[in-house]
């Protein structure tokens, strides 16, 4: 009973680790966010809005930016990545979490503080996932897309805030 009890602990432990692990990637990219917005803000008194989505319905936003972009995403700019290097026996981290994140940031190349703002979360998600795989957690994907959908569902959701308190 004393081994049981003691094996649910570490299980429990091994999931609030994963979990503060999660939170802790998701804040690091909200700062990434703030900081890169206000340089945005104050270099060029405005804020350029995502030109591929802004002029779509609230429904597609929706879809695409909080449902299919994260997932495929995900797939192209981590999982896959990660499998090829891993058969090419690619060993630096560098290289690893790098050049996948170069690749995100040019597929965000909305502005060139939204190219650097993708860049560093690109090696948050890299960084992320390659952890999880490495430590043989079978959710990396998955965590990896979560993350891009909450946030993205947070950048969607502030300006339809802000834009209803002024009205």
């Amino acid at each position: 009973m004393q081994n049981q009890n003691y094996a649910m602990l570490i299980t429990l432990n091994n999931h609030l680790q994963a979990i503060r692990f999660f939170l802790y990637c998701l804040v690091a990219i909200m700062l990434n966010s703030t900081i890169f917005s206000a340089l945005e803000y104050f270099c060029t008194s405005n804020i350029q809005p995502n030109p591929i989505l802004e002029k779509e319905s609230l429904a597609f936003r929706i879809i695409i930016g909080i449902l299919i972009a994260p997932l495929l995403e995900a797939y192209l700019f981590q999982k896959l990545p990660f499998l090829i290097m891993s058969r090419l026996k690619v060993k630096s981290m560098l290289v690893r979490i790098t050049l996948p994140s170069l690749a995100f940031a040019i597929n965000h190349s909305f502005s060139i503080f939204y190219v650097g703002f993708a860049f560093i979360t690109g090696i948050i998600l890299n960084y992320m996932y390659i952890a999880c795989k490495e430590n043989n957690k079978g959710y990396a994907f998955i965590a990896v897309a979560l993350i891009h959908s909450i946030y993205n569902t947070i950048a969607l959701a502030l300006p339809l805030l802000f834009e209803h308190k002024s009205s």
